[in-house]
């Protein structure tokens, strides 16, 4: 079991609908240079590691792979993944994707559908 959860800038969540959110992840607006740097920069700071980069996606772990938590940074979503359904991975994967819905980000939980403005 997986345990998904996904950022996106509020202007994709105010003009799209989840199901478009997460068909066509390539129409989205892409993230700024700074917005992107600093989701970069976050990541880094919270114990991400990179694990491999290509044109289209970074891939990042959870301080070495703990809790089978990974993190896909694409130019339009973050993506967190936690493999295994861990109780410490979910609370991490929560707690971070909280922490980064600030004024300009919001989460989607993939399990039940809601957003996470806090």
């Amino acid at each position: 079991m997986s345990y998904t959860i996904k950022l996106f800038t509020k202007d994709a969540k105010d003009n799209h609908s989840i199901d478009e959110l997460l068909e066509g992840e390539d129409q989205l607006p892409k993230w700024s240079k700074s917005q992107l740097a600093a989701i970069q920069k976050r990541l880094d700071s919270y114990g991400y590691q990179l694990e491999n980069e290509a044109p289209a996606m970074k891939t990042y772990n959870f301080k070495g792979g703990q809790d089978g938590i990974t993190a896909y940074l694409t130019n339009n979503c973050l993506t967190w993944s936690c493999a295994g359904a861990s109780e410490n991975g979910l609370a991490e994967i929560l707690m971070t994707s909280s922490e980064f819905s600030d004024g300009e980000h919001i989460a989607l939980n993939l399990q039940d559908g809601t957003w996470s403005e806090w």
